[in-house]
């Protein structure tokens, strides 16, 4: 699907407006790293729904709002979001891990009323001798949906794991989804989130040295095999 700001699609009958905004030439230092190319969209709601992120060390948080999915009486009410920005680990360093903590409210009011949030993360390996994509979808506590009367808070969580795999660069794709519904014209629902965390991990590339200092190692290994064999076949 083709993203472009206020496009109108017709699917099924039904209206749609995403959203996109962009902060294409904003690049974020962390620690051992930089993200860049963070493009944002949304559904139906007009963005930005994650806004501006702060950076900790090696993390980005999104205070997130409005993001929020209310419905009053009879019907439905979705809000779609989704981010995506590329890693970019700093020379000498590979990107170990990614992971994610967002957390949010709920208000159901009525027997008919329903809450749920969910979503994926997809690392995209940028890497030409690599490529491919690691993905997981968040996990909510409490299980969703929730039905009935009640209220509290929940919290999701992701991880990408990319150990071992000497990746340098990645494009993140997040899709989150809330959705508040009601069966009855006195019942209501509001879900929301309030902020997510995007955690990466990097570890050390092996130096030059220590490459070398392997491969002479391996070598002596090897010749020294070599020479044992030849020994034992000279003998009677």
């Amino acid at each position: 699907m083709l993203c472009r700001p206020l496009v109108g699609l017709i699917c099924a009958g039904v209206l749609i407006f995403t959203h996109e905004t962009a902060e294409a030439a904003t690049i974020y230092n962390l620690v051992e790293g930089t993200v860049s190319n963070l493009v944002e969209s949304s559904t139906p709601d007009p963005g930005p729904l994650f806004g501006d992120p702060t950076v900790v060390g090696n993390s980005l948080t999104f205070s997130t709002g409005p993001f929020a999915a209310a419905q009053a009486g009879v019907g439905a009410d979705v809000t779609s979001g989704q981010l995506s920005f590329i890693i970019q680990a700093d020379p000498g360093l590979f990107i170990e891990s990614i992971s994610l903590d967002e957390i949010g409210d709920f208000l159901m009011l009525g027997n008919t009323s329903k809450v749920t949030a969910g979503g994926t993360v997809v690392a995209t390996i940028l890497n030409p001798l690599l490529g491919g994509f690691v993905s997981d979808t968040i996990v909510i506590d409490p299980l969703m949906p929730l039905m009935g009367t009640g209220s509290g808070v929940w919290s999701g969580v992701a991880s990408i794991d990319l150990s071992g795999l000497h990746v340098t660069q990645v494009q993140i794709n997040l899709d989150n989804t809330l959705i508040a519904s009601a069966n009855a014209p006195a019942d209501a629902a509001l879900i929301d989130k309030k902020a997510l965390t995007l955690n990466v991990t990097f570890t050390q590339a092996p130096e030059p040295a220590s490459l070398t200092l392997l491969g002479l190692g391996l070598t002596t290994l090897l010749r020294r095999r070599k020479h044992h064999g030849e020994y034992r076949r000279s003998r009677p």
